[in-house]
């Protein structure tokens, strides 16, 4: 396993990730990636998710609903 896998791994171990995220192939579009970015990526992946979400529903709901980050979440902050 990728370093930058685990890393990413251990950084989404609390989201909530689309079955169909594909951990390993973000780990290789990072590359020159250090941890901080990685987080960074992970935190502004998961604002994506939340904007997206919000867009697609009324706010009452959003602040009910936490959505789940899709593989188009994360691949828009690199």
């Amino acid at each position: 396993m990728n370093l930058f896998t685990r890393i990413l791994e251990v950084l989404c171990e609390r989201v909530r990730l689309a079955p169909d995220l594909d951990i390993k192939h973000l780990a290789q579009l990072t590359p020159g990636y250090v941890g901080v970015d990685l987080r960074f990526l992970v935190t502004k992946a998961g604002q994506i998710c939340v904007k997206r979400f919000v867009c697609q529903h009324s706010f009452a709901d959003a602040m009910k609903v936490i959505s789940v980050m899709s593989q188009t979440d994360f691949v828009l902050m690199l």
